[in-house]
Parts: C-alpha cells; structure tokens; sequence
C-alpha cells in the first residue's frame, strides 16, 4: 500500500556505470532494510527509481532536461514491474 509518494532527484558524478550501479543498489538496499519510527509504529518502505545517463560532450542544460525526463519514464517502469527497484537506460534486468 502507498502512503506517501515523493520524487526526488540524486546526481551522481561518475564516468563508471557499474559503480553507479552498485551505489543505487545499496542505497535501495538500506531503505528497505530499515525500520522507521513513527510513535510506537515502526514501518518500512522501498524505492523505486529511474536512471539516466548525461554525457558530458552534450550541451549540459538540455542534457539534464531530457534526462529528468528519461529518469522519470524509467521511475513509472519500475513502478509497473512492481516497485522496489531501480531501471537504467530500459535494462531489463533492474536493480
């Protein structure tokens, strides 16, 4: 069940996609894995993301214009799998 939906919007400055990769990994791994505190209640909740790649040769403004939007398409994708998970670049195998 959702109860809150949020976006929000994490630059990661590497040239490396597998340590991309990994850093998204254990950041989605430790939300899951923790265990919020409300009043006596605790919850817990997951993430789901898209990603998108700039490449730095591009002009920079339209790049990260068109690539919010990707990020954004391939967050409702992962939402559609079924949460809890995080698509680049339409991979089919996601985080």
């Amino acid at each position: 069940m959702t109860i809150l939906g949020t976006c929000s919007v994490i630059i990661l400055l590497t040239e490396n996609l597998s340590v991309a990769k990994l850093i998204l990994a254990r950041i989605r791994e430790c939300v899951e894995a923790h265990h919020f505190k409300l009043g006596n209640d605790s919850h817990r909740i997951t993430i789901s993301g898209g990603v998108a790649i700039v490449d730095n040769n591009d002009n920079l403004a339209l790049s990260l214009k068109s690539a919010l939007k990707v990020a954004d398409q391939q967050l409702y994708t992962a939402k559609d799998m079924g949460r809890n998970r995080i698509i680049i670049n339409n991979e089919a195998d996601p985080i």
